[in-house]
């Protein structure tokens, strides 16, 4: 596309507003018949900004909508009028480079939240990108995590260390740091031995260590 700004009219605002390669949004001179005829003259309309994008106040083209008045991001104006209606599965307008102030037409482009999402990696812009180490202090390095993506498209890293020791924990294996137990390692303590620990000092543990040592000799009387 040349360099130069071009203007198109706004999807179903033809006639009245127009948005630019560069983009601004203009009102074109228009006269409004009512009980009186008035005339008004086109002009650069102001931007404001509402979470972090540039939008602007439009008039609504039904003069009977009970919204005479609606706020539009303006890289969702120039998105119609210069790249056409979205596709199905992407109708969100993404900034290439990830700065929602910067609406130039060569940076903006129909997607999705997963193409938004991979947008900010590239960027490294995206919060769970930006991160060096999971919650548990577990450094990412290439083979310590995998990438998991939402129903809503969304990704996020999993910290695998954290994860195996989980697993460890559920299946009530030792572990050491999160590291897998290596052979030759100290086998898990059976019943009867945890239970002689247990009756060092509890109560519980030493009537049911009595137990197991009259079974025993019960069944030493019967051989």
């Amino acid at each position: 596309m040349s360099d130069e700004e071009q203007w198109r009219a706004v999807p179903d605002f033809e006639g009245i507003y127009e948005v630019s390669t560069r983009g601004q949004v203009r009102s074109l001179d228009r006269v409004h018949r009512g009980q009186r005829t008035r005339f008004f003259k086109g002009k650069i309309l102001r931007q404001q900004t509402g979470r972090g994008y540039l939008t602007v106040m439009l008039r609504n083209a039904n003069p009977g909508a009970a919204i005479p008045m609606m706020q539009i991001g303006v890289h969702r104006l120039m998105a119609l009028a210069f790249l056409g209606p979205p596709q199905a599965g992407f109708d969100r307008v993404c900034h290439i480079n990830d700065v929602r102030t910067d609406n130039r037409i060569e940076n903006l482009t129909w997607g999705n939240a997963s193409i938004n999402g991979q947008h900010s990696v590239a960027n490294g812009r995206h919060y769970e990108a930006a991160k060096t180490h999971c919650e548990h202090g577990h450094e990412y390095v290439e083979g310590s995590h995998s990438v998991r993506t939402a129903k809503n498209g969304r990704t996020s890293r999993v910290c695998l260390v954290c994860k195996r020791i989980e697993t460890r924990k559920r299946r009530g294996r030792p572990h050491l740091n999160g590291e897998r137990i290596q052979p030759g390692a100290p086998r898990k303590a059976t019943i009867p031995e945890r239970l002689d620990a247990a009756a060092d000092g509890d109560q519980f543990g030493r009537v049911i260590n009595s137990l197991f040592t009259a079974m025993e000799h019960a069944i030493e009387e019967d051989q």
